[in-house]
């Protein structure tokens, strides 16, 4: 009953405007995610240089066999080194950080991730991707997103039989980041919260391109 007390209310997922009207009562708004907000030359301003290595960057929170077999398979089949940003019984590897994690995105040949923001990222820096999801995490703010941009092939899931030659397909962003400006600029935020997340409201209602 809380939920009425809210002056606004947004969700990621198409189903998610459903689920407020239909179990709460309320009205929701779909917009995109946040972090689409900013496009890849603000994300940059806080990163290094481009590194010069050749690899594959994993971001996998469910851990399971047959992944790691499809990400060796990818790294053997096109020589690369494998850069692994999460792992080992739901913990961290190693402590890292979001510039770190970033950079690691935008510099990596291919990206294999199963998480939302993982994909997100590889998204906004151009990369060459697939995602895995686990349907029982959920898979509509995955499917909302990638459908609306074209990419429905990159997404694996569970069960399903992995193309080795997946890569052998390049993503081309010369289609997928108009679709993507678009959304982004059809999102029902307010010009305030707009302008607050680029720190550039003067130029808020100008086309994002990424």
């Amino acid at each position: 009953r809380f939920l009425k007390n809210f002056s606004g209310i947004s969700v990621r997922e198409k189903q998610g405007v459903n689920m407020c009207q239909d179990i709460f009562g309320v009205k929701a708004i779909n917009v995109v995610d946040p972090t689409l907000l900013l496009t890849s030359k603000d994300y940059n301003n806080l990163l290094p240089l481009k590194s010069s290595e050749s690899f594959i960057s994993t971001y996998i929170l469910d851990e399971k066999e047959n992944i790691s077999l499809f990400v060796k398979e990818i790294a053997a089949k096109n020589n690369l080194e494998i850069k692994k940003l999460y792992g080992g019984n739901g913990k961290f590897t190693q402590y890292i950080s979001i510039t770190d994690w970033l950079q690691a995105i935008r510099d990596a040949k291919y990206v294999i991730v199963d998480s939302f923001h993982g994909m997100i990222f590889s998204i906004i820096f151009h990369k060459q991707f697939v995602v895995f999801c686990n349907q029982h995490r959920g898979t509509a703010r995955f499917t909302s997103l990638l459908s609306l941009i074209g990419l429905e092939d990159r997404l694996i899931l569970d069960n399903s039989d992995f193309d080795i030659n997946i890569f052998n397909r390049p993503i081309n962003y010369d289609d997928v980041a108009p679709k993507l400006c678009t959304i982004i600029e059809e999102t029902p935020f307010s010009e305030y919260d707009r302008g607050y997340v680029s720190l550039t409201p003067q130029k808020s209602t100008k086309v994002i391109s990424l």
